[in-house]
């Protein structure tokens, strides 16, 4: 704090700006059982209780409801449906998932994150959820390949869902014919004419 205070007086912007301190707030926790007792020891192994908005949201989606979860960042929102993939995975394996992101960066960053709890999923349950990355600068080959071995999970951006997937739909039949969730995160990205664009898509 005091090392923003110093710059602000440096940078001599300090006169149209305050600094207020929010207090902490305490997270508030809960406890769900999910359908698959393996679920309940991943939580358990990546070491966090979950927070009672997650719990709600994770009701929500049991109870076969929409939900939008918008709380603040790394407050486990991706948690809810990364566990929930895990639990219904176990009990519905021909089950998809599509994910999708407005940038290719924060679908790196989601694979990555969700590929290390997978690893984990695997140690618990000798499973492994199959998930890929279909944007615009994945090439044909692997195009084919995603095709072909059809994953239970698909990484995407809205565009290559209007050009790609819709577009093409009678290849991928085997995403929609099983699709289980639709996750669309980031969406107060999605405003002005991109937003509008993807309200039509």
């Amino acid at each position: 704090m005091e090392n923003l205070k110093n710059f602000l007086l440096y940078a001599n912007i300090t006169n149209n700006i305050k600094i207020y301190k929010i207090p902490e707030r305490k997270g508030r926790f809960s406890n769900f059982k999910f359908k698959n007792k393996e679920v309940n020891e991943i939580v358990d192994a990546l070491g966090f209780k979950l927070y009672s908005h997650q719990v709600k949201a994770l009701k929500y989606l049991y109870n076969k409801k929409d939900v939008v979860v918008t709380t603040s960042t790394a407050s486990g929102k991706s948690e809810i449906f990364r566990l929930a993939i895990f639990d219904n995975f176990l009990s519905n394996p021909n089950d998809r998932y599509l994910l999708i992101y407005p940038t290719r960066a924060l679908i790196n960053n989601q694979y990555e994150k969700f590929s290390m709890e997978n690893e984990l999923f695997y140690k618990i349950t000798n499973n492994k959820v199959r998930a890929e990355i279909l944007t615009g600068d994945v090439g044909l080959e692997k195009r084919k390949e995603i095709l072909k071995d059809k994953p239970n999970i698909l990484f995407t951006t809205p565009d290559m869902l209007h050009y790609t997937i819709l577009k093409n739909h009678r290849y991928y039949n085997w995403i929609f014919r099983n699709l289980k969730y639709v996750v669309v995160d980031e969406l107060h990205t999605y405003n002005g004419v991109f937003g509008s664009n993807v309200a039509y898509v």
